[in-house]
């Protein structure tokens, strides 16, 4: 059975710290939200699922405005014509609440719309009977865990879903939950209210979608929305995104320049080569520079730096591109000087490329349940972060060998 899980959509929050004359960027945000709902709705529909879990806070606030509830409710009628189920439920920033919304519900859409947890079952277009079990928030806070509400897994159903908006931890004021408490014999648990993608357990597989489209600087790390799909075997998931606009905070390293020119045209050339997202990156950057006196420069003519930059990116780019953030910072000087020569570092990598010795190295980790999940390494893997890590030391270290040449 595959299914398509999203969650955090915030369909009428604003963006943060994009300010352009750029009327090509003003249209994009314009209809950004709308926009990743309608490519949340088509992957739905071109990978053929057989139903689709929104928990929480489709809206980004309690009040929802009459234009927005109508393009909400036409694109599950994309799903209903296709007879796809939707099943709802509302979060923090949405609570439900009676008699606002101008528009009737689809028929193919289940709300679960009361703070007690309820299970709500329906049959497949295959035969195949799936309980849903689950809550919503009638107002903006519920301060205690929701988990020991959650029914045993049904015996006269294929499969059993659970649905859950809130925090992970033992005291706060969304509806906090310990991991150990949920139910492991549910086929899937869905989450929602944290914005970051993340799998929380493999049994039952519980999962944070995160919000598909990030809103402001602090929301770069979008996923998208999760398409999972159970069988008899383990559960599979992948993601699919669905953003037309990506904020991206880097920073990049500026050498010595000879003059303004030259200066000018390493930053355009580099933030033009950088890897970003398709659509429109919002980018805060951080240029270091390695001499005193390039800095200086920089920090001389900033505001029309900065204004310059962003007009020229937004018009090389064809729009791809605003720079929303821009710091200037000078590289602090190696701290520490080495008499030993620097392939005694590649000798010390080597000693760890054995897995029962790079595990041994990191035996306290593996030991947290937490982490370990995310620490699944073979060979080629350990060899990299080795490479990796080798090479991080000799970029901030001076070695014998160096300081003789």
């Amino acid at each position: 059975m595959k299914f398509m899980h999203l969650a955090d959509l915030h369909l009428d929050q604003s963006f943060s710290g994009i300010v352009t004359g750029d009327s090509r960027i003003k249209e994009i945000v314009l209809n950004a939200n709308q926009k990743m709902f309608k490519n949340s709705i088509t992957a739905c529909l071109e990978n053929n699922v057989s139903f689709v879990l929104i928990t929480g806070d489709t809206f980004h606030q309690p009040k929802i405005s009459i234009r927005t509830q109508k393009f909400f409710m036409e694109q599950l009628r994309r799903l209903e014509e296709k007879e796809i189920k939707v099943i709802l439920s509302f979060g923090n920033h949405d609570y439900y609440t009676e008699n606002k919304y101008w528009f009737e519900w689809p028929k193919n859409v289940i709300l679960f719309n009361k703070e007690q947890v309820e299970t709500k079952k329906i049959v497949m277009k295959n035969g195949e009977k799936v309980a849903f079990s689950g809550f919503s928030y009638i107002g903006p806070w519920i301060e205690h865990s929701k988990l020991m509400e959650y029914p045993a897994r049904g015996t006269d159903v294929d499969y059993q879903i659970g649905f859950y908006h809130g925090e992970i931890g033992s005291t706060g004021r969304y509806a906090p939950f310990q991991v150990n408490e949920l139910p492991h014999d549910y086929d899937y648990f869905g989450l929602g209210h944290i914005h970051v993608s993340q799998e929380v357990t493999q049994r039952p597989l519980t999962l944070y979608p995160g919000t598909p489209q990030g809103h402001h600087r602090k929301e770069h790390q979008v996923n998208g929305i999760v398409c999972v799909e159970l069988s008899n075997t383990k559960p599979t998931y992948t993601w699919l995104p669905v953003a037309s606009i990506h904020y991206q905070n880097d920073e990049i390293l500026l050498d010595a320049a000879e003059n303004r020119q030259m200066i000018l045209e390493k930053l355009v050339t580099t933030i033009l080569a950088m890897q970003r997202q398709k659509n429109l990156t919002v980018l805060s950057l951080k240029v270091r520079v390695s001499e005193q006196e390039t800095a200086e420069i920089l920090r001389e003519d900033f505001d029309s730096l900065f204004s310059y930059l962003q007009d020229e990116l937004v018009r090389q780019s064809d729009a791809e591109i605003l720079l929303t953030d821009l710091k200037i910072e000078l590289s602090a000087k190696k701290a520490f000087v080495m008499g030993f020569d620097s392939d005694l570092i590649d000798d010390l990598g080597h000693r760890f490329s054995e897995p029962s010795q790079f595990k041994l190295q990191g035996e306290d980790l593996f030991k947290n349940p937490l982490i370990a999940k995310y620490c699944e390494w073979d060979q080629s893997d350990i060899e990299k972060l080795l490479v990796n890590s080798s090479q991080l030391i000799k970029n901030e270290v001076d070695f014998g060998d160096e300081v003789r040449t």
